[in-house]
């Protein structure tokens, strides 16, 4: 779930798999391509808590697709919760695991 600024709203996306691997699409990008679509190109994402469903403490992180195409939106600061339907274990932000991200700015 993506929680919009300035807004009591959150946009939610699913994963929709795939046969062909390359046209899954995760839950992650799911939700900032409704975003975009709901909000316009000026929408402000606060944050995106990501539930998974795993075993002990190991949630699961998002991709690094998810997280070029997140870059592309927010700044190395955007807070990311990673849990379970029953608590948040991890609290972190882009720039944890995605460090040096690829932009047109840095060229």
């Amino acid at each position: 779930a993506l929680k919009i600024k300035k807004s009591d709203q959150f946009v939610v996306g699913v994963n929709v798999e795939n046969g062909s691997f390359g046209a899954t699409i995760c839950a992650e990008r799911s939700g900032f391509v409704s975003a975009r679509s709901q909000f316009g190109s000026l929408f402000k994402p606060e944050f995106i808590v990501i539930i998974s469903s795993f075993k002990g403490e190991n949630p699961i992180p998002p991709c690094g697709m998810c997280l070029q195409v997140m870059s592309e939106f927010v700044g190395p600061n955007f807070k990311i919760y990673l849990g379970s339907s029953k608590k948040i274990t991890v609290e972190a932000t882009l720039a944890d695991f995605l460090p040096r991200a690829f932009s047109f700015e840095a060229q």
